[in-house]
């Protein structure tokens, strides 16, 4: 009985101590701007569809998660009853991220001992893949916990009767959110063939691995149209060669220490050729979209496939700490585990305090979606910026244009929350394209945002303003410019 309770406090203390890791790392990004797709999900995809059902019928471009938005919808009343703060929007991201982490280590500490979940977990909360998912007003986070539950619900199939519903149902609401999350629902399904040397069958086959298609089919149909449309949008990165780079290359550096002992763990147990090519296979897909998508997708896109690789890492660490039980001892393996969470924890802060090298070696000159993007950085502040503008322009509508490089979507939100025009800030959009200034004065004043004085230049000069431009307000994305009509 005592041995159980010990067992039980050991048990609390490593939940503990993961999701106070998972804290650590969000806590100074809950209050950030809203940033270009974040105000596209709220305002686009969840306020203004009148109902949960024009959520979903408007499916016009893959930055509506589906499922998602019209969760924020209904989340949208209690937040405004605290005036729609960051905090408040963040916060469901940050309960899913956390819910994940509590989750995977409880169920999958079946298949998997304790010690080697705690390293491979901790090593995702304390990474700044967590810190800018887990505090995203996006579905990205919600698709990485509703994959691990259908690889929980997965792993009970053949033990308990309700958990093949379950595992459509988590399968289901992943395609919901994102279609993409097929992808990592698929290559789920071969755990247990790894896990227990489950015999591949047709019947097998068709009972897990197709699964997540027909929820697919099932819950597209009804918008197959725009389906079709959005998955035909052309946009990515040009270079495949890059995007496959700096998505590999980023998840390795994060997930080092489970990476490394992976790589030690093949020498410590004989690997089936079967479980070989599964391995490869799960690995390696998002390579091969990679190549042959034309531009390549972005690398945020295959983040569903964190669970997945989670588990497998953590069972090659359960498989390795099981070795060094057998051919060494407990204690031994106690204090590689030791080593092994300090060494993940190190890792962490070295990637922490350079993440701004690691974006600029890695992603260059494309968006950073891994370590350090511009929405991350203290210095992105459009309610700041917004406030500023209010005093410039007294209020005035129709004196302010934005580019689409200084994120006018951002500026456009706060000034919508301080109580402004939607019409405060003009700024082209696919559809329609600003002509000119509406103004009747030529001693009005003119505002520009860009995120350069050489982009502020060509603005001015499209409508034909003079070229004395004077900086009223300096951030290193959203500088904001004042000039006179000609």
């Amino acid at each position: 009985m005592f041995a159980e309770d010990k067992k039980r406090i050991i048990f609390i203390i490593i939940e503990g101590i993961l999701c106070l890791s998972g804290v650590i790392s969000t806590k100074n990004y809950l209050n950030r701007g809203l940033w270009f797709d974040e105000v596209l999900t709220v305002l686009e995809f969840s306020a203004y569809p009148k109902s949960l059902i024009e959520v979903y019928r408007n499916y016009v471009i893959p930055n509506n998660h589906i499922l998602y938005s019209a969760f924020l919808k209904i989340w949208l009343y209690p937040a405004s009853f605290f005036y729609y703060s960051n905090p408040i929007l963040r916060l469901p991201s940050l309960i899913a991220g956390l819910s994940f982490v509590l989750i995977a280590f409880f169920l999958w500490k079946k298949e998997i001992n304790e010690s080697a979940l705690f390293i491979s977990l901790l090593a995702f909360t304390l990474s700044p893949i967590f810190t800018i998912y887990a505090t995203a007003i996006r579905g990205y986070i919600f698709s990485i916990l509703s994959i691990s539950l259908a690889i929980s619900a997965l792993l009970f199939c053949e033990k308990r009767k309700y958990a093949y519903p379950l595992y459509c149902l988590f399968s289901f609401i992943s395609v919901g959110i994102m279609p993409n999350n097929v992808l990592a629902l698929f290559v789920s399904s071969f755990i247990p063939i790894i896990i227990r040397r489950q015999i591949f069958s047709f019947k097998f086959f068709l009972k897990y691995s197709l699964l997540p298609f027909a929820c697919l089919v099932l819950f597209y149909l009804p918008i197959f149209p725009q389906f079709l449309k959005v998955i035909s949008i052309k946009e990515g990165w040009n270079s495949k060669i890059s995007a496959l780079f700096s998505f590999y290359i980023s998840l390795f550096f994060i997930f080092l220490i489970p990476f490394l002992s992976m790589f030690f763990s093949i020498f410590t147990h004989k690997i089936s050729k079967r479980e070989a090519i599964i391995y490869i296979f799960i690995f390696f897909i998002p390579a091969f979209f990679f190549i042959i998508r034309i531009p390549a997708p972005f690398p945020r896109t295959f983040l569903c496939f964190i669970p997945v690789w989670i588990f497998l890492f953590s069972l090659d660490l359960h498989k390795l700490f099981q070795y060094l039980i057998t051919k060494k001892s407990v204690v031994f393996t106690k204090i590689i585990f030791m080593i092994l969470s300090i060494a993940t924890i190190i890792n962490a802060l070295v990637i922490s305090l350079n993440k701004s090298d690691f974006s600029r070696i890695i992603f260059a000159d494309e968006q950073d979606d891994f370590f350090s993007p511009y929405f991350m950085d203290s210095t992105f502040n459009p309610d700041d910026a917004i406030k500023n503008l209010i005093t410039l322009t007294d209020k005035k509508t129709g004196i302010v244009f934005a580019e689409m490089a200084a994120d006018h979507q951002s500026l456009l939100f706060s000034a919508i929350r301080m109580g402004m025009s939607e019409n405060f800030i003009l700024f082209d959009t696919p559809k329609k394209k600003i002509e000119r200034f509406p103004l009747h004065n030529e001693d009005d004043k003119v505002f520009i945002i860009a995120s350069s004085r050489e982009n502020a230049l060509k603005i001015s000069r499209r409508f034909h303003l003079s070229e004395n431009l004077e900086i009223k307000y300096d951030s290193p994305k959203q500088k904001i410019f004042e000039v006179k009509i000609r």
